[in-house]
């Protein structure tokens, strides 16, 4: 289920490192899988592989993210998964659970944190 949401975008954090924008829709497309779209056209891709194995994947306006490969992530090694994102709206963020983390979207730049069950950012 996609919801949009409105927010102004800073290109810049207040450390200096570029962000994609402003997010406009985030949508749970599959247990497990979510796509959060920016609009600067950007998307990334989040795949719970396992409660605490998370898989992103950032496309620019003119790729499609299921044809990427991972770098990081051995494509012989099984899971437990994938798990089921729980997904909390509130007034800043977006917040899209497992049963071991965390991954906070907040809406007016798309910075990205991921912290563990106990709060603790990774």
């Amino acid at each position: 289920m996609s919801s949009p949401l409105v927010a102004s975008a800073p290109a810049v954090d207040a450390h200096g490192f570029s962000t994609p924008g402003a997010v406009a829709s985030v949508e749970v497309t599959d247990p497990g899988v979510a796509v959060i779209t920016f609009e600067t056209g950007a998307r990334l891709r989040l795949d719970a592989l396992a409660d605490d194995v998370v898989r992103l994947r950032l496309a620019l306006p003119e790729a499609d993210v299921r044809e990427w490969m991972s770098y990081a992530l051995d494509p012989e090694a099984s899971w437990d998964g994938p798990s089921i994102w729980a997904r909390h709206d509130g007034p800043e963020a977006v917040t899209l659970r497992t049963g071991a983390l965390a991954v906070r979207i907040e809406t007016a730049s798309g910075a990205l944190t991921v912290a563990d069950a106990d709060g603790c950012v990774l």
